[in-house]
């Protein structure tokens, strides 16, 4: 890969859109990766998402009988880094340094739980709140552009594995063919210095009639046609495995088409 001047494409320094993480993972065993709405892939537009969110949820809670009609929806009321009192119903938002900034006691808190709890579920199995996001995407979706991006390489990585032990094999082939190239030129040269009645530039070669040396190019072409034979086709379907929006690809060959 060094001779022809390509960038190893798993170097983590060629990856403008690598996937970090914060500890180790195991993907030997995983096959399919998915991801979930809730902000694994995207932004949403908070009080347009929730807010739809909050709304089926009332709906499903007014159904079950909960008076919710004065009730508002507030995105700033519960965010994540709230601590749960399970015992004694208290929500409690506190800083950094554990001082209580915010603070609510529900008498019922478990019933209340379970009932918001299925009102959601409800309103997330049902597929109304799906169904309206990707009836107005530009709505509840912070467009992102490199999003699609990132998730066509993801595809590619498939290609990108299976086109990568063809490249070591033609790395292989291409570093064969200079090898015999390089023997059949001193051959060759060897042959020319005798006809001008001079000695060769090897002593392999001055212990070579013409006959042998003459034999021995053939050989070695016939040898060169055959590895060519092989890294022609090899060349040619170099990004075949790969998406059309790459055009042209920068494979690792492109030095040397």
């Amino acid at each position: 890969m060094l001779f022809l001047q390509m960038q190893d494409p798993y170097s983590v320094r060629h990856s403008p859109r690598g996937i970090f993480c914060t500890r180790t993972l195991n993907l030997r065993s995983i096959s399919v990766i998915g991801y979930d709405m809730d902000y694994t892939l995207i932004h949403y537009n908070v009080k347009a998402w929730e807010g739809r969110a909050y709304d089926y949820g009332m709906e499903n809670l007014k159904s079950m009988g909960f008076p919710v009609d004065d009730l508002q929806f507030d995105p700033d009321l519960v965010i994540r880094g709230l601590i749960i009192d399970k015992e004694k119903g208290n929500l409690v938002k506190a800083d950094r340094f554990g001082y209580i900034k915010r603070a609510m006691h529900v008498s019922v808190f478990f019933i209340l739980f379970q009932a918001v709890y299925r009102a959601l579920f409800r309103a997330h199995v049902e597929g109304q709140l799906k169904s309206e996001i990707m009836a107005e995407p530009e709505r509840f979706v912070e467009p992102d552009p490199e999003l699609p991006l990132a998730l066509l390489d993801q595809k590619e990585i498939d290609a990108l594995v299976k086109s990568y032990a063809q490249k070591e094999e033609l790395v292989t082939l291409i570093q064969q063919k200079e090898i015999v190239g390089d023997l059949f030129n001193q051959l060759r040269l060897a042959l020319q210095r005798r006809t001008n009645s001079r000695p060769a530039q090897t002593l392999a070669a001055s212990c070579m009639d013409d006959q042998d040396l003459t034999e021995s190019m053939q050989k070695l072409l016939i040898v060169m046609q055959r590895l060519d034979e092989k890294i022609g086709p090899m060349l040619e379907s170099d990004g075949e495995l790969f998406n059309k929006r790459y055009e042209p690809l920068p494979g690792p060959y492109a030095a040397i088409r």
